[in-house]
């Protein structure tokens, strides 16, 4: 996969996704199409802030989860800011500039697999936890792949800001829509980044930076 670029890199990670789904769903140890599932009694023992049981996990569940939306910011933050992080940024412009300067850009692409993968998995292991079961078509959801990248993408791409303001848009929109237009928020949501994506590119923090020079190394 480390040798694709671009849309051929993007199908390959959809191609990888697609196929943990299903061999998730046809192995019996792993729970086949019917998942893992923990029994209620697991729970009974929890008890937290006058919480029992179910909602003493939920309790906990929510702070663990911030703290791992916590720890996924402190590592953008560390990598935007590191050597790292600018030979991230010199591969997304031209690899093969990049290579030519002397990044590693195998070395550089497989860390950044490892990294992005850290919150993620913590975080799906929580919500397993909390809800009880493991499904393989809600843990390995491309939709949920595809709302990550919009979103990065409408608060602009490669700042801990724009990964923040992205989410919290894109969110906000996405429950209005399936509020008002239950029927047709996808085609609505759908034309509406579309829209974004053309006027704005570079995002709206990157589009920020580019106004404005005093904000641009604050807008990070």
């Amino acid at each position: 996969m480390l040798r694709l670029r671009g849309a051929y890199f993007a199908i390959a990670t959809i191609a990888v996704l697609e196929a943990f789904r299903v061999v998730a769903a046809n192995v019996n140890y792993l729970g086949g199409s019917e998942g893992l599932q923990l029994s209620a009694t697991y729970y009974r023992g929890y008890s937290i802030a006058g919480y029992h049981g179910l909602m003493a996990v939920h309790y906990i569940a929510y702070f663990l989860l911030v703290g791992v939306v916590a720890l996924g910011l402190l590592i953008n933050l560390y990598v935007s800011r590191s050597k790292f992080g600018a030979g991230l940024r010199a591969i997304r412009e031209d690899e093969d500039a990049a290579e030519a300067i002397g990044v590693n850009t195998w070395k550089y692409k497989t860390l950044a697999f490892v990294l992005s993968s850290i919150t993620p998995a913590l975080a799906g292991a929580i919500i397993a936890w909390k809800r009880m079961i493991v499904l393989p078509g809600e843990f390995f959801n491309l939709g949920l792949s595809i709302e990550a990248i919009i979103a990065t993408m409408l608060g602009g791409a490669g700042t801990v800001l724009g990964t923040i303001t992205g989410t919290a848009i894109y969110h906000a929109v996405k429950t209005a829509f399936l509020t008002s237009f239950p029927s047709l928020h996808l085609v609505i949501f759908g034309a509406t980044i579309a829209v974004i994506a053309e006027l704005l590119p570079m995002g709206i923090i990157g589009w920020l930076r580019i106004k404005s020079t005093k904000l641009r190394f604050l807008l990070e």
